[in-house]
C-alpha cells in the first residue's frame, strides 16, 4: 500500500503497522457503544410506522416526531414502539423519541 497519498493518516499507518485495521477498529468501537443494535432498533420502528402508513419524520431540538397516530396500530406494534423508544402524545397526535433525535 502507499502511505503517503490520501486517505491514509499517520495514525492508520500506526494501526496497520500494530496489526489492525481502521475498519476492524470502527466496528469494535461501534459495537462497544451499541450503534449497531441501535441502528437496526431505529429501523424496525420506522418498518412499524411506515406499515401503517408513516409518511415521514421531524427532528427538532434533539427529539424525533413520527406525525402519524396510533388509531390503527395493534397493540403489539405499541407495545414494540414503546420498546424502541417512542412515546405517543395523544395531546397532538404524533410519536416522539428524545433516543433517536440529532443521533
Amino acid at each position: 500500500m502507499n502511505y503517503e497519498n490520501p486517505p491514509y493518516r499517520p495514525v492508520e499507518i500506526e494501526l496497520e503497522q500494530n496489526g489492525c485495521s481502521v475498519k476492524k477498529l470502527k466496528k469494535r468501537l461501534m459495537n462497544c457503544i451499541g450503534a449497531n443494535r441501535g441502528m437496526k432498533e431505529l429501523i424496525k420502528a420506522l418498518e412499524i410506522f411506515d406499515k401503517y402508513g408513516a409518511e415521514g419524520t421531524i427532528c427538532d431540538h434533539d427529539v424525533l416526531y413520527v406525525p402519524i397516530t396510533q388509531d390503527e396500530m395493534s397493540s403489539d406494534d405499541i407495545d414494540r414502539l414503546n420498546e424502541l423508544g417512542f412515546i405517543y402524545n395523544s395531546d397532538d397526535c404524533f410519536w416522539l423519541s428524545h433516543k433517536w433525535g440529532s443521533m
